[in-house]
């Protein structure tokens, strides 16, 4: 989808429009906190707002040389499509719009929507992540539950509540990230926090690369959390 109109929201969040009418708020933080130095200048507000659209290529990009670039594909995501914040809508016209079905897709967080899924498609044919797929993909229910992964290396908890989602994954000798988003209260959630949160990417890679290494030493567990 095009690029139309591109706006600095707030911390490291853009208002970004597409030719659909579709508006999108997307968070740069993790990206300008990752472990990719031609990233990390933007994490000056001050640079970060010097972004330009490049109608050729249909991306958001900074610097002269176009160091860092965010093509339109990724900034529209299909996670919010048509589903997506409209201009100048407010969070309670859109919490009115949008059933609950869809609240997970809304906002959570990029980053931690994209793990979910990868990490489910590295566990392909495990009957516990399926379980928990199905429900995060059909979206609020009436009912909690928790979702685990856990090795000698590695450990991971996805909590998912009927208006709300945590996540928190711990890698031994390497870091830890957790974050939280209640959609009732703070529909833009929070910040991802942790250990070495600014190796996000290399800590997210090595616990993929820990499951594709070895799925026999993997545990999983799905079932309703009590609360």
């Amino acid at each position: 989808m095009i690029i139309t109109k591109a706006e600095y929201f707030k911390d490291y969040k853009l208002l970004i429009t597409f030719s659909d009418g579709v508006t999108n708020i997307f968070d740069f933080k993790n990206l300008v906190t990752s472990e990719r130095k031609e990233y990390q200048p933007y994490l000056d507000i001050t640079k970060l707002k010097k972004f330009k659209i490049q109608r050729k290529v249909n991306c958001i990009a900074w610097g002269q040389e176009n160091y860092m670039q965010i093509p339109g594909y990724i900034l529209y995501s299909g996670k919010r499509s048509s589903k997506g914040w409209y201009l100048n809508e407010t969070a309670a016209e859109l919490k009115k719009r949008i059933p609950k079905k869809f609240y997970y897709e809304m906002f959570v967080d990029n980053n931690v929507w994209a793990g979910i899924y990868e990490i489910i498609d590295l566990l392909d044919g495990d009957t516990n992540a399926g379980l928990f797929f199905r429900k995060f993909n059909d979206g609020t229910g009436t009912n909690n539950y928790l979702f685990e992964i856990f090795s000698n290396n590695f450990g991971l908890k996805i909590k998912l509540y009927q208006f709300g989602l945590e996540y928190e994954l711990v890698v031994k000798n390497f870091g830890s990230l957790s974050y939280s988003v209640f959609f009732e209260k703070d529909i833009l959630g929070g910040d991802l926090k942790g250990k070495n949160l600014k190796n996000y990417e290399a800590l997210f890679k090595s616990v993929c690369g820990l499951i594709k290494k070895d799925r026999k030493s993997l545990n999983t567990r799905f079932g309703t959390l009590n609360i």
